[in-house]
């Protein structure tokens, strides 16, 4: 038999876990009361959740929300929902939005404010807030709102109120922006506006003072100096005219920076052309490049017209439509391409850096405007002086009229800046429209009975799960006969039921002897048989058990009986002097035992005067005697090596009743002399730990162990560790041994697995004789020679097959 490696690691294996999960299952099924009252414990307790739950109902509402891009063709942007899609959701759920809410909310009907009645306006607005849910639908530019209430009509009121909240917020905050630019173009309209008053009155005085009705400057047209005046005149209009523009847009660009918004949407409501070149400067896109891409995207919508056109009368495999339609892949493709670059760039910096980039060209292109205007009034003033002190009052009356002119451009420019500033939402940063009213289901959405049960079972399960790995592991025992030999890696020999008590001593309390044909009896027939069938022939057998009380006095004794029943003169030998079971179980304990033989001169020459007859034919024993100081010393003394050989050459089998492994290392000393040893283990009453302890144990000690003896077996009990180790059988076993003092007779043709009389090559040992006295001892073995204890063959191991 394969002896079991302690402490050799090894990895999982498949096998090895599907035994753990059926071993699960087993601890599982032993365990089944807990586990359907945690499954009726759940689902008791979500059965009243859901009877006694608030009712929950929810309303959703649907925004769009689209941020303008940089002004090329519609529909060429690239990527999914705006990255303006999060600061929406911010918004939404800020304190501002909710307090406007919250004020409108108060001024409908009390059953629309059933989740604020009674509370302030701090937890209101936590209140709002926690029932308020903002999704982004993803690769979309939608934003889906919803709200849980206890009532649908409030659900769908509150997130009416949100929206309307939100989306007014929205408009406010975009009219302000517009607001300011607009403030800016009137306070510079009202300072042209009085300087063209003040030439315009200065022209009148002139007119009046040369009593001029018109001027006619076809005589000073073509002199020089007036028409460099002219050329600066016109140069300088246009200089203040760029001037203006700049002014404007950096105030919008400074107050979007200082208020962290993006400044293009504004700067394009103040002048769309300059905006685009400026935009385009900072993310480094030459003008010309603009113009380019301009003229293909016109080329775009020509060639698709065309397209359309021809497609109406030529086949699409006609080379013009196969050429057009490749003309306009790559324009399409050229400008995405582009496209991707310019919105790469802008992406790759932040709103915040756009900004200040965009600010500092626009500063530096305001210095730049500042300083041409500055250079041309001054050149145009020098120029001014020269013709006025030429030319005389006409002169300066030309000049006049011409400053008037320039002055009455500017403040039409203004005046067109002005009607162009749009107070809606068609030029703001983020345009928000509603597409999706706020509904509610009339259905609750909490508690939801198929969530309920599902959670529940899935709950109740865990739970189970967890319950049954605790109490199996606080129960350190085996659960199955099949995990007794997985773990210990030791063939089960024999499982033997729990007897029903009889008397205390004598051979009237031994189970095979009393009622041989009994069912409980047959187990330890089978243990003999699995014994008398092992390839090493096992005469010398050790019995132990990992702990006291296992049983093993009951099973050395039954298995002592059952080899003389069969014919077998077998010596019990008990060597458990610490608590010797077999001495009590004769009632032996004030006799004189295996403790004085010891003590003898010569314990082989004085062994028969400590033989006791059992009472049971071909039985014989020797008790443990007194106890000694230290029972190690005598076992592993000499004279017991010599006991034992003496035993084994005068019975056909010894068994060696050996104290429990974990009490002492006695066994040690015992077993070595054996030819094997079978441990008792009572799997309801050991731990696991202990029998492997134990298993460890003898595997130090070179112990060869033949298998193991489950003992104390309730029959009564289903499941667990079950039968079909040879004793539970649906049928009596008639007369098979009617007469208990009747030795078994063999068959010759069954005789081949059952050694014959022991017969030694050593003349000093010789067997006992008919009459059962013991010839005399030679001179040689009565001197006490020194016994080697017995070797042991590696054909010894039993193999691992289950006893027939």
């Amino acid at each position: 038999m394969s002896q079991m490696n302690p402490g050799g690691a090894h990895q999982m294996s498949a096998a090895e876990a599907v035994r753990l999960v059926v071993r699960f299952g087993q601890a599982a099924l032993r365990r089944q009361r807990m586990v359907a009252a945690t499954f009726a414990l759940v689902g008791v307790v979500a059965g009243l959740y859901y009877v006694t739950a608030d009712r929950v109902y929810q309303a959703t509402a649907q925004l769009l929300v689209e941020e303008p891009s940089l002004g090329m063709l519609p529909g060429n942007t690239v990527g999914g929902a705006s990255n303006k899609l999060p600061t929406q959701e911010k918004i939404i759920r800020s304190d501002r939005v909710l307090k406007q809410a919250l004020d409108q909310l108060r001024e409908l009907p009390p059953h629309l404010q059933v989740d604020i009645q009674g509370r302030s306006d701090d937890g209101s607005l936590v209140t709002l807030r926690g029932g308020l849910s903002v999704q982004l639908v993803r690769n979309t530019d939608v934003i889906e709102l919803s709200y849980k209430s206890a009532s649908p009509e409030a659900a769908e009121a509150v997130l009416g109120v949100v929206v309307e909240a939100y989306l007014d917020f929205m408009l406010k905050h975009h009219q302000d922006t517009s607001v300011s630019v607009l403030e800016l173009l009137q306070s510079e309209r009202e300072k042209i506006e009085t300087q063209l008053h003040k030439q315009q009155d200065r022209l009148v005085q002139l007119r009046d003072e040369a009593r001029v009705v018109g001027i006619d400057t076809a005589s000073i047209a073509s002199h020089p100096a007036l028409q460099r005046v002219q050329s600066l005149n016109t140069s300088l209009t246009e200089a203040q005219k760029d001037r203006i523009e700049l002014q404007a847009i950096a105030a919008v660009v400074e107050e979007s920076i200082r208020q962290g918004r993006d400044p293009r949407p504004h700067m394009h409501a103040v002048d769309p052309d300059a905006a685009r070149s400026l935009t385009a400067a900072v993310l480094g896109v030459a003008p010309e490049q603009m113009r380019s891409i301009h003229a293909l995207e016109q080329k775009l919508l020509n060639d698709r017209a065309e397209l359309a056109r021809i497609s109406t009368h030529l086949g699409p495999t006609h080379p013009d439509m196969i050429a057009l339609r490749e003309q306009i892949s790559n324009a399409q493709e050229y400008l995405g391409d582009f496209q991707q670059r310019v919105n790469g760039r802008a992406s790759n910096a932040s709103g915040q850096q756009f900004a200040a980039l965009l600010g500092d060209l626009v500063k530096q292109k305001l210095e730049e405007a500042t300083q041409h205007e500055a250079l041309l009034s001054s050149e145009y003033e020098s120029l001014e002086k020269e013709v006025v002190a030429m030319n005389g009052s006409l002169s300066e009356m030309l000049f006049a009229q011409r400053e008037v002119d320039r002055l009455g451009r500017s403040y039409d420019t203004l005046l067109e800046k002005i009607h162009g500033v749009d107070l809606g939402q068609d030029q703001a940063a983020v345009r928000v429209s509603e597409i999706g009213q706020p509904k509610a289901a009339r259905a609750a959405v909490s508690p939801r009975l198929k969530f309920l049960v599902v959670a529940g079972f899935g709950i109740a399960t865990a739970l189970s799960v967890l319950l049954v790995f605790l109490a199996d592991l606080r129960d350190d025992r085996f659960a199955s006969l099949d995990e007794v030999e997985r773990q210990t890696r030791t063939e089960i020999l024999a499982v033997v039921e729990k007897l029903s008590p009889r008397v205390e001593h004598g051979a009237e309390a031994i189970q095979l002897h009393v009622d041989p044909s009994a069912r409980s009896s047959e187990a330890f027939r089978t243990l003999r048989a699995g014994l008398m069938l092992n390839p090493a022939q096992p005469r010398l057998i050790a019995v132990s058990s990992s702990e006291p009380s296992d049983g093993k006095t009951t099973v050395s004794s039954n298995l002592a009986v059952g080899l003389a029943q069969a014919g077998k003169r077998t010596l019990v030998i008990d060597t458990d002097l610490r608590k010797p079971g077999m001495t009590n179980l004769f009632d032996l304990r004030h006799s004189a035992g295996l403790t004085q033989l010891l003590a003898e001169p010569s314990p082989v020459a004085a062994v028969r005067n400590y033989v006791v007859d059992t009472g049971v034919e071909n039985l014989e024993l020797i008790s443990s005697g007194a106890r000694p100081l230290d029972p190690a010393e005598l076992l592993s003394s000499k004279a017991f090596a010599e006991l034992v050989q003496w035993a084994a050459a005068n019975y056909d089998h010894v068994v060696l009743d050996c104290p429990p492994v974990l009490v002492a290392n006695d066994v040690a000393m015992v077993s070595r002399l054996a030819d094997g040893l079978v441990l008792v283990v009572r799997p309801e009453k050991n731990s696991r730990r202990h029998v492997l302890r134990a298993i460890e144990r003898l595997a130090r000690f070179e112990t060869v162990v033949f298998g193991l003896v489950v003992n104390a077996m309730d029959a009564s009990k289903d499941g667990g560790y079950g039968y079909g180790y040879g004793y539970g059988y649906g049928y009596g076993y008639g007369e098979e041994l009617t007469d208990k003092k009747q030795p078994i007779v063999i068959p010759k043709s069954e005789a081949v697995a059952i050694r014959g009389p022991f017969e030694s090559t050593d003349p000093a040992v010789r067997p006992v004789s008919a009459g059962g006295a013991t010839p005399p001892m030679p001179a040689s073995l009565s001197a006490a020679a020194p016994v080697a204890p017995r070797k042991r063959s590696p054909t010894r191991s039993a193999p691992r097959r289950r006893a027939a």
